[in-house]
């Protein structure tokens, strides 16, 4: 059930105030079927201090939980509302939009997402675009051993198993569990878009990710490009055979030590 909060102390320390004197925050839960009722409103009102600004608060109140409300908001914040000589004012907003509810939404989330792309537009690295535009999970690292994983428990094992073999990695990609062979062609791209990246380890264990399909979008990219660092190919599991024998006719063998082949692909971006 929704909460309405309020208080009059805090500012920008008001998460200082609700751990150390919780009872200066005032809360209300809010019934949707009923909405904002008016007691409410005159309770937090007359306990902030703003007897005299009743009708003012009233309409500022109504106002955040209609957009709390229509938007499906999670949050929707006002900090600091302040008393001056034409009436209360809110100096700053904050609003936290739920993409479970993006569906119904359309028009806002592709405004609000137009607006980030603007505000980021030249801060973000060519590999950064490339997986924002794919959809694909991707975080830039400092390192020059490129990773991708059909998982994200497989991903955070192999970043560790490269840093305990003294490599460094350049970034972390993961496809998921039910990626397909266009994924991992996709993912190659974004990863080689990184040009600190030495040499591609591809950790892969196949339980709903097929083996063949992860090797014919490998496969796929080779033929698209003229040029790759060097791949290091860790696949064990469904369909694993098959794409071995796939890998195995451009001339990539694969490993099915996860350890082995962290260990080669950190020698090669030494030796690179």
């Amino acid at each position: 059930m929704p909460i309405i909060m309020a208080s009059a102390t805090g500012g920008v320390d008001i998460e200082e105030v609700a751990r150390e004197n919780p009872e200066q925050i005032l809360k209300k839960h809010v019934e949707p079927s009923i909405g904002l009722p008016d007691y409410v409103v005159r309770y937090l009102g007359k306990n902030l201090g703003l007897g005299d600004y009743l009708e003012s608060f009233r309409e500022i109140a109504d106002q955040a939980y209609a957009i709390f409300r229509d938007c499906d908001a999670s949050l929707v914040e006002i900090n600091p509302l302040a008393v001056t000589p034409s009436g209360l004012l809110a100096l700053d907003a904050k609003i936290l939009l739920d993409e479970k509810a993006a569906f119904r939404h359309h028009d806002l989330f592709t405004q609000l997402r137009t607006e980030q792309r603007r505000l980021e537009k030249g801060t973000k690295t060519r590999a950064e675009q490339l997986a924002e535009e794919r959809g694909i999970t991707y975080v830039p690292l400092d390192g020059d051993v490129g990773m991708i994983s059909d998982g994200a428990g497989t991903g955070m094992l192999t970043l560790d198993l490269i840093q305990d073999a003294g490599g460094r990695a350049a970034n972390f990609c993961e496809l998921g569990g039910l990626a397909g062979a266009e994924s991992m062609r996709q993912a190659l791209e974004v990863v080689h878009a990184n040009p600190n990246v030495k040499v591609v380890l591809i950790s892969l264990i196949g339980g709903l990710t097929r083996m063949d399909e992860m090797a014919d979008g490998v496969v796929q990219y080779l033929e698209q490009h003229e040029k790759s660092v060097p791949l290091i190919i860790r696949m064990y599991g469904t369909q694993e055979e098959v794409g071995k024998a796939k890998l195995r006719a451009v001339g990539i063998e694969t490993f099915e030590d996860l350890e082995a082949a962290v260990r080669a692909a950190v020698k090669l971006a030494k030796e690179s």
